[in-house]
């Protein structure tokens, strides 16, 4: 998946260049897209730092793997850790918190019949995923590798 493709998608579809106004299915699908956009940008750097950013690496079944370690849920636990850690890198606390709110948002446009969704929201919601997939790519190579190794694997309770 390609998060700037997403994003594109996510684009077209609040109508951002229209005078039309979108349906609320387009705008629930618009913040969903811009998480999975948010969601995939990640996995490509887990699989990018682990295993190498070079094309002739990229599809083999150790890229692939790395690609497919992240869990959602996982992820968004861990992000609500890092909100919480002091000193820790702002773009990549930017990034956690970004993720955990367009989580949310997107579980409700998902899943809640009765959420309603305004374009306005939903073009807040894609330039914020924009925003953190930028903020995370210009943190320091050392600190986003840290930042993907702690989403990817378990924690201690030790």
């Amino acid at each position: 998946m390609n998060a700037d493709m997403l994003i594109a998608i996510a684009w077209q579809l609040v109508k951002i260049d229209s005078s039309e106004m979108p349906h609320q299915d387009e705008l629930r699908k618009a913040i969903s897209i811009a998480y999975y956009a948010l969601f995939h940008a990640l996995c490509h750097c887990v699989a990018d730092q682990w295993v190498g950013a070079d094309d002739d690496l990229r599809g083999n079944d150790a890229w692939v793997q790395a690609y497919r370690l992240l869990e959602y849920g996982k992820i968004k636990a861990a992000c609500i850790k890092i909100l919480n850690f002091k000193n820790y890198p702002k773009e990549l606390k930017y990034f956690a918190r970004i993720f955990k709110e367009i989580q949310r948002l997107r579980h409700l446009a998902d899943y809640d019949p009765n959420s309603r969704f305004s374009r306005f929201g939903a073009i807040e919601a894609i330039n914020a995923v924009e925003e953190a997939i930028q903020k995370h790519m210009s943190a320091d190579k050392n600190d986003r590798l840290a930042f993907v190794t702690f989403l990817a694997f378990p924690h201690r309770k030790d």
